[in-house]
């Protein structure tokens, strides 16, 4: 017996021009429209996030600067395009050091998520 597996692209395909604002969203180096990652004031900036794309969530390599010691949970929240809140998850992130890369997912991130908000 043989399998024919066909995969479509539905939304967006990286090959297409999307206007990934339109859905308040950025587009990511590979063309896809991911969520504007943000981070309260009170953490001041301590992570540096890159090449982000949808694998097992949003996964991201993200950089720890080390101006604020890390705190043992950190917490991130989904915004829509209205600004209304979709709801709040732990973040889970590697164990870094000052100017240090890891990776990091933010697992079950909603279709409709346009900001996610570090807290």
């Amino acid at each position: 017996m043989k399998f024919i597996i066909i995969l479509f692209c539905f939304y967006p395909c990286s090959s297409l021009a999307v206007d990934c604002s339109k859905y308040g969203k950025i587009k990511n180096d590979s063309g896809w429209c991911v969520p504007t990652i943000k981070q309260k004031e009170s953490l001041g900036n301590i992570f540096t996030f890159l090449n982000c794309s949808y694998l097992s969530g949003l996964t991201c390599k993200v950089k720890y600067n080390g101006k604020q010691l890390l705190s043992q949970k950190i917490y991130y929240s989904q915004y829509n395009l209205k600004g209304e809140f979709i709801n709040k998850k732990l973040l889970i992130y590697p164990k870094l050091n000052p100017d240090e890369f890891g990776i990091v997912t933010f697992f079950h991130v909603h279709g409709a998520t346009t900001n996610l908000v570090i807290e």
